[in-house]
């Protein structure tokens, strides 16, 4: 049991998945951000986009078949040029929780996973993640799970930052909820989890949250939610990848 501050006690269970699944689920996301890519930059002649994603899709059904889900393995045999917008958005979104696996099996050596709007860290996952014909089971091989605490650490900070973008579209807007930002600012300072300003926590790039338009912070949330969910599922808290919760209970 370690201290993560999700509960009444301050404490969560942290059993993390086998390195070997973390490893599957984190090159499955990879290989979906790696389709949309394709579908992305295929201009003019589609041919040799197509050869690039049939590729993909071979070697992910040879590769990832245990951990490919129903869904993810559709989108890897749809043709380029026919993935709906929905389809599109998955596959933008599980580069981004990729990052969550990626920073906790070691791929972003980072001490924490960065707070920002641009896309560098996923272009960093991306750029680590094997693709045709690499045999996904030897990776597993040369990652090193981090600590359980650091785990509990790092789902923590992006509960945090979960809860300060969904419960505050303007800081200004609510007394009460200005005040309980201001407590959480004091805990996080005092515990150094998380960057502030004093007034709002802030990105890496030190720009504040009250600082950001609407469609900014939107964004933001979206890729936290994503990456909180993730690293609930990377410590165990839930029985799969679909069902692992955003918000504990």
């Amino acid at each position: 049991m370690l201290t993560d501050g999700s509960d009444d006690e301050g404490f969560i269970d942290i059993q993390p998945w086998p390195v070997q699944e973390l490893v599957g689920r984190l090159v499955c996301l990879t290989s979906l951000g790696r389709r949309g890519a394709i579908e992305a930059e295929a201009t003019g002649d589609l041919f040799e986009a197509e050869t690039d994603r049939f590729d993909l899709q071979a070697w992910a059904e040879l590769e990832l078949g245990p951990w490919l889900s129903t869904t993810e393995a559709r989108i890897l045999r749809t043709p380029v040029s026919g993935l709906s917008d929905d389809d599109l958005a998955a596959c933008a979104d599980a580069l981004s929780a990729s990052c969550a696996i990626g920073w906790a099996v070691r791929v972003l050596p980072d001490t924490t996973l960065r707070v920002a709007l641009d896309n560098a860290d996923e272009l960093r996952v991306l750029e680590w993640s094997p693709g045709p014909w690499r045999k996904v089971r030897e990776i597993t091989r040369q990652v090193r799970l981090r600590s359980d605490q650091e785990l509990a650490d790092e789902r923590e900070k992006w509960d945090i930052v979960v809860w300060r973008l969904s419960l505050f579209q303007d800081a200004n807007d609510d007394a009460v909820d200005q005040a309980a930002l201001v407590d959480v600012l004091a805990e996080v300072t005092e515990l150094g989890k998380l960057r502030t300003d004093g007034t709002d926590l802030v990105t890496d790039d030190g720009a504040p949250f009250s600082a950001f338009a609407e469609e900014e912070l939107a964004k933001l949330e979206h890729h936290a939610a994503l990456r909180l969910r993730a690293l609930n599922w990377v410590c165990g808290l839930g029985q799969d990848w679909d069902s692992a919760p955003l918000i504990l209970d």
